[in-house]
């Protein structure tokens, strides 16, 4: 083997993930993302990793500190999306 991974991140992903990002939340932030998590079905990672994902590539805009916190919630509740 030469070295490089013919393989990384999770079989069940459409396509594999190999880069990791790492950050911390406070307590109330991490139970935020972790109830949002769970309502959408998805790990708290992967949840994070959509959410980040929607502003990085321009689908959710917001700015200042309430960045995180809002994205998770437009993704979460999209408008004219019913759970139910």
């Amino acid at each position: 083997m030469s070295g490089t991974r013919e393989h990384c991140g999770r079989s069940r992903q459409q396509a594999p993930r190999c880069r990791t990002v790492r950050f911390g939340l406070g307590e109330s932030e991490f139970a935020d993302l972790e109830a949002a998590a769970a309502r959408s079905g998805l790990a708290r990672g992967a949840y994070a990793a959509e959410a980040a994902l929607a502003v990085a590539r321009g689908g959710i805009t917001a700015t200042g500190n309430e960045l995180l916190r809002d994205a998770l919630a437009d993704w979460s509740d999209p408008p004219g999306w019913s759970a139910g």
